[in-house]
């Protein structure tokens, strides 16, 4: 075995022992060794990327590689995340003939079945918004009541079925992004980037998020459009159906796409999104209630929101999250507008980028996971913003290791300072590309 053979060896069983620690022993209060652990796997990831040439045979092997780590989560309980008793507690409500809109989990529990009473009181007491309404979309319903009804009452089961079907749409997305690589001409050694991002295999595989999934459907839609196929516009509504906040990128794609396209694209999403959200029928309201909650109430890892709420709180004695949370969604639809139709970038993939970057810079709540749409479509454009975010981010977790959930100041300051200088090296790349 050559040298060059065994650093790779080596590094590969490093990369996934530290992932797999993180996946089934790493906890949310031992921020320490979990940011330890995740740093050596991302600088492990950079010497990949930077120091070693690959030829197509090794990029595919590395590439199943990351696929291999992920099945290796297979029976883990997520560690970082309690997300996911909300799915299983959404899909047992539906297998009981109970629509998830209808009720919060406080107001049903009592009235539930004695025969699974047991099993939602202990999904119950690990829910961290038993007094909202499910704020997931229909779509994401069905992923829920599979894992449900394969699970039956055993989480575990519950979990190993939802990360089966996460995986497939991982693997879905790592092709869709070699094929739009290959059409668009890019160096596909970037797609590693994203298969083997330790942020993408924690949060998506390890912590059951579907940002993935979402991904996948708007990768379709880009690829199917690339491809001068009518579906696309079919494809970004499944992607909104699955979140909707693929929604921000309409003023793009209408800037973007062939004008003869164009209304075909629009009549296919509007009528996905609306077959899609029949579901919800008359819980409509109950729905668009928890999802003004989330946007007026919640605040976590925010950027410009902080230092805006800050600046308020000077002569405004209270928190101000209710009016400062809608100026900003109004300034970020009145940038998107102005940046697509005044000063577009080069290619449709780095206005997307763009797009969420300014999205999430002034969102009041930035989760780790929210970044994977954006780190994907950044894989398509030399921009390496989100995958310096997809490192710096984990740093929110900190706050999960005080009773309070406070954050700190310093780490704040810290993240998002090292995103300023990221952005600032791709401000003078598409400079230099002009």
């Amino acid at each position: 075995m050559t040298t060059r053979s065994t650093v790779l060896l080596i590094g590969a069983g490093s990369f996934t022992f530290l992932l797999l620690w993180l996946g089934y022993v790493g906890t949310r209060g031992a921020f320490a060794a979990n940011f330890f652990m995740f740093s050596i796997a991302f600088g492990l990831l950079y010497g990949l990327i930077t120091r070693i040439k690959l030829n197509e045979r090794q990029l595919i092997q590395w590439l199943l590689f990351g696929m291999a780590i992920r099945i290796a989560f297979l029976l883990a309980i997520p560690q970082l995340s309690d997300d996911y008793f909300r799915f299983i507690w959404d899909g047992k409500l539906m297998l009981s003939g109970i629509n998830p809109y209808q009720f919060t989990p406080e107001e049903i529990l009592p009235t539930l079945v004695e025969k699974d009473f047991l099993y939602f009181q202990k999904l119950f007491d690990q829910l961290n918004s038993p007094n909202y309404f499910s704020v997931y979309p229909p779509t994401n319903q069905l992923f829920f009541v599979l894992s449900s009804w394969v699970g039956g009452n055993s989480i575990l089961l519950s979990v190993v079925t939802l990360r089966l079907l996460l995986i497939g749409f991982e693997a879905g997305v790592l092709i869709l992004l070699w094929k739009i690589a290959n059409l668009i001409q890019i160096d596909r050694k970037q797609i590693l980037l994203y298969a083997l991002n330790p942020l993408v295999i924690l949060e998506l595989t390890g912590n059951l998020h579907f940002e993935g999934v979402m991904l996948f459907f708007l990768l379709l839609a880009f690829y199917t459009y690339l491809i001068n196929k009518r579906r696309a516009g079919m494809w970004f509504g499944v992607a909104v159906a699955i979140k909707l906040t693929p929604l921000i990128l309409m003023p793009i794609l209408i800037r973007y796409i062939r004008r003869n396209q164009l209304p075909v694209f629009i009549l296919f999403s509007g009528i996905t999104i609306f077959v899609l959200f029949i579901p919800l029928g008359g819980m409509l309201p109950n729905y668009v209630e928890s999802i003004q909650l989330y946007y007026g109430k919640f605040e976590f890892n925010a950027g410009i929101y902080y230092l805006v709420r800050t600046i308020s709180m000077w002569w405004i004695p209270y928190n101000p999250i209710e009016y400062i949370s809608p100026i900003l969604t109004g300034t970020v639809g009145i940038f998107i507008i102005w940046i697509t139709w005044k000063k577009p970038l080069p290619t449709i993939f780095a206005n997307v980028v763009l797009t969420y970057l300014v999205y999430l810079l002034l969102h009041t709540v930035v989760h780790p996971w929210y970044l994977i749409i954006p780190l994907g479509i950044s894989i398509l454009t030399p921009y390496r913003i989100f995958v310096v975010w997809s490192f710096v981010v984990f740093l929110s977790y900190q706050s999960y290791t005080t009773l309070e959930n406070s954050e700190s100041t310093i780490l704040l300051f810290l993240q998002y300072g090292i995103i300023s200088v990221a952005g600032y090296f791709d401000y003078l790349k598409l400079k230099l590309s002009k």
